[in-house]
């Protein structure tokens, strides 16, 4: 079982950027299709993030990527939290999300109803 374990595009390499820090989605592109031919079944695990993973257009991006996975097992939707902002805080470091509120019970209901209804197993 093998979990990708990371954040995924909101809406091509520019909202792969704003999410992870880094520049090459590419990456993240010939991981899955790798996995896929080796049929490693995967879990794709998406942080949701007020004002950055939580938009109809992201939500469509993972469902078009997800789609596209054969060897998807399941999405986790794993709502944004703050328990670490005291570690940024310790190392005198700017939180990059500060302000960004916790997702709301519905927001995240909603967003697993929509990818139920594609027909993925969704927990969250």
């Amino acid at each position: 079982q093998h979990d990708t374990n990371q954040p995924h595009q909101q809406a091509g390499a520019e909202g792969y950027r704003r999410i992870t820090g880094r520049g090459n989605v590419r990456r993240m592109y010939a991981f899955l299709k790798t996995v896929a031919a080796y049929q490693i079944p995967i879990w794709f695990r998406y942080v949701v993030v007020p004002g950055y993973t939580d938009s109809e257009d992201a939500l469509t991006g993972l469902i078009r990527l997800v789609k596209n996975q054969p060897n998807v097992e399941r999405v986790e939707l794993l709502p944004y939290h703050t328990l670490g902002v005291h570690k940024w805080e310790m190392l005198n470091l700017s939180y990059p999300l500060e302000g960004v509120p916790t997702p709301s019970k519905e927001v995240t209901q909603k967003m697993a109803d929509r990818l139920r209804a594609e027909g993925f197993n969704v927990v969250w």
